[in-house]
């Protein structure tokens, strides 16, 4: 498995209790601006135990579409702050 996706892994696990919980829709929201559509897809299949075919194809309706909830997506990413989130998209940079 490669770091960026391993650390990504540790870090969304770290932050969020119950990630069954929350809409993939949100995570594709937070993470679209810092993977490719096909890393993305990587990501959000080992978090959901998803297809990563059928996530890859969905990724521009959930953002074009806005299927996501801002305030929970607010809410997401101050978790995954505490636990390393802008270091993480720093790495990449």
């Amino acid at each position: 498995m490669d770091t960026w996706l391993k650390n990504a892994i540790t870090i969304v696990n770290k932050s969020l209790d119950k990630i069954e919980t929350i809409s993939y829709e949100n995570l594709v929201y937070v993470f679209y601006d810092h993977l490719s559509n096909r890393n993305l897809a990587l990501l959000i299949s080992k978090l959901y135990n998803k297809d990563v075919d059928e996530i890859y194809f969905e990724i521009d309706k959930i953002i074009s579409q806005k299927r996501y909830d801002t305030n929970i997506v607010s809410n997401i990413i101050l978790e995954l702050e505490k636990n390393g989130f802008q270091e993480w998209i720093d790495e990449d940079d």
